[in-house]
């Protein structure tokens, strides 16, 4: 997949597909800019696979991250989770996930895995 996103199925659950990869700042914005009004179209709950390039985020996109996280994806409850993190990046992640609600943003090395957070029920997630 190019940078960008699609809709993706896995069993019966649907969820978003972005990729951040080869994303200058401004596309990463923009791009950011569009999911939240997808995140706004659907029903709460929203599961989200991001693909990242490994590289840290700017200032002014974890700014505009921030915002959204609060204003969009906490109140909507999306859940997402967060491919090719730089290692640096997952505290942040940490700050994120508490400022959108707790566990439902995690990091993942594997796509399978993050598929399978993104698709298992919610009692079990909370589990875990």
């Amino acid at each position: 997949m190019a940078a960008g996103w699609q809709w993706r199925q896995h069993g019966e659950v649907r969820f978003l597909e972005v990729d951040y990869r080869g994303t200058d700042d401004a596309q990463e914005t923009a791009l950011l800019l569009e999911i939240a009004d997808i995140v706004r179209a659907e029903p709460p709950g929203l599961p989200v696979l991001v693909h990242n390039d490994s590289r840290l985020p700017t200032v002014e996109y974890a700014r505009i991250a921030m915002d959204v996280g609060r204003t969009v994806f906490k109140p909507l409850r999306t859940r997402m989770a967060i491919l090719g993190l730089p290692s640096a990046a997952v505290m942040g992640l940490r700050t994120f996930s508490a400022v959108t609600g707790g566990r439902r943003i995690a990091a993942f090395r594997d796509e399978a895995q993050a598929v399978a957070f993104l698709t298992q029920p919610a009692t079990e997630r909370l589990a875990s």
